[in-house]
């Protein structure tokens, strides 16, 4: 697929998961997100949804997120947050994937994979693994939302995500306009 056949599948991907019911005047667009728990994560997953929310909504975008037991969209338009374990390594080969990656996003399948265990060994204290694992879904879904790949120096999107810190790391200003002119401007075109 060419590279501007693949930007245009992703933002028609992304059209597909904004809550166009949100009233006119909302300038705030709101995403749907299906956590899929492939992991032992349990009580921590569902902690780690508020500092998904936190880091969002701080960028003036909301997230509407559920909890689903398998990947079959229960939402049709929404993108999707697989956490995996060890234990989940039938479902995907996570042998392939390299050891300091602790999740990585997929623009077509509006999906992102998230690897429990892994997150869990970077967490500095058991508390811990509820931030870091909120960060690193934050993280995943900022690449999707943005539809770029890349990292930055300071923030969220930066390559080697401070898991540890006592603040969560914002998006920065211009990667935060540039998800939520995205979102609005995808709402404006499915109107």
């Amino acid at each position: 697929m060419t590279r501007g056949r693949s930007g245009l599948m992703a933002t028609l991907a992304l059209m597909l998961s904004i809550d166009f019911s949100a009233h006119a005047s909302d300038d705030v667009p709101e995403v749907h997100v299906e956590i899929i728990d492939y992991s032992s994560a349990g009580w921590t997953l569902l902690a780690a949804r508020a500092e998904v929310k936190k880091i969002y909504e701080s960028a003036g975008i909301r997230l509407l997120i559920t909890t689903a037991s398998n990947s079959v969209r229960t939402l049709p338009n929404a993108v999707q947050v697989v956490v995996l374990s060890g234990r989940a390594s039938g479902r995907m080969r996570i042998d392939r994937v390299p050891p300091g990656v602790l999740g990585y996003s997929v623009f077509e399948a509006r999906r992102v994979y998230v690897f429990y265990d892994r997150v869990g060994n970077e967490a500095a204290r058991p508390n811990g693994r509820v931030v870091a694992l909120g960060r690193v879904i934050a993280h995943e879904l900022g690449h999707l939302l943005s539809g770029r790949s890349g990292h930055s120096v300071d923030g969220l999107m930066q390559a080697k995500l401070d898991l540890h810190s006592r603040f969560s790391p914002p998006l920065l200003a211009e990667q935060a306009q540039l998800i939520r002119d995205r979102l609005l401007e995808a709402r404006r075109l499915a109107r």
